[in-house]
């Protein structure tokens, strides 16, 4: 249990996310130990009840996102991966969700966030777990530049249509829970685009912030990238502030 990292977040006024993911790291996407139907079995009980009752007993506010992007094909609870289904999706939630009710971690706010649909992501409908299971709706998308097969699309090529399709399903806040933007050789294209995506975020009123993958991976993902996306992000922060009087990007 993170607890370090929990109290340093809570301590600066903020409601930690934790991404709950039953696998193991940086083992691929075989991993029978991991099925949905293995969770429904009961196997990952014992696990899932320890991370239940540590949060229950930290007692502070937690938004948690169980097993997300699972209308992808990179994690072991994919729908398509080790033969899972959207049915045994929609079940793990829900028992998993049960589980952690029962142990009294009644803090928590439940976040289901699929990823954007792409030719390598499904329509993500069909693993909703039902609105009385799902306490945010998130959505998961990045910009991976010119260096790619899509090339550079803006925020609302990538988010449009998808957070109309979200905000069908149910009445929730919405999260944008996982975003960043390549890098470019020309410097100021990822600042503007970082000021795309807070004005996408403040013109659609459910949209309550967005989570920045602040990583240097498969691309430099970081928000310091370069001075001006630096200055762009600080922007964005403050604005949002200003007109809603609540931090809306992490």
């Amino acid at each position: 249990m993170p607890l370090e990292d929990l109290e340093a977040i809570a301590g600066r006024g903020v409601t930690p996310m934790i991404t709950l993911e039953p696998w193991i790291p940086g083992a691929g996407v075989e991993q029978p130990d991991f099925t949905l139907d293995r969770i429904l079995n009961g196997c990952l009980d014992d696990d899932l009840r320890r991370w239940a009752l540590g949060l229950a007993a930290w007692s502070r506010p937690v938004l948690l996102r169980f097993a997300h992007e699972m209308n992808g094909h990179w994690y072991p609870w994919a729908v398509g991966a080790n033969g899972n289904t959207s049915d045994e999706y929609r079940r793990t939630w829900r028992h998993t969700r049960s589980l952690f009710d029962a142990s009294g971690a009644n803090n928590l706010q439940w976040v289901w966030s699929p990823n954007i649909t792409t030719t390598d992501a499904a329509d993500f409908s069909e693993t909703f777990p039902g609105n009385e299971h799902i306490d945010v709706l998130g959505i998961d998308g990045y910009n991976w530049g010119d260096g790619s097969g899509d090339g550079w699309r803006s925020p609302e090529e990538i988010f449009a249509a998808d957070l109309r399709d979200l905000a069908r399903l149910g009445q929730q806040p919405i999260l944008v829970t996982e975003v960043a933007c390549a890098e470019d050789p020309d410097p100021k294209r990822k600042p503007v685009w970082i000021s795309q995506l807070a004005s996408l975020a403040a013109a659609r009123g459910r949209v309550h912030g967005f989570i920045w993958f602040d990583v240097h991976k498969e691309r430099d993902w970081r928000i310091d990238s370069s001075p001006g996306s630096a200055a762009a992000f600080a922007a964005a922060v403050v604005s949002r502030e200003r007109s809603t009087g609540e931090l809306g990007c992490t």
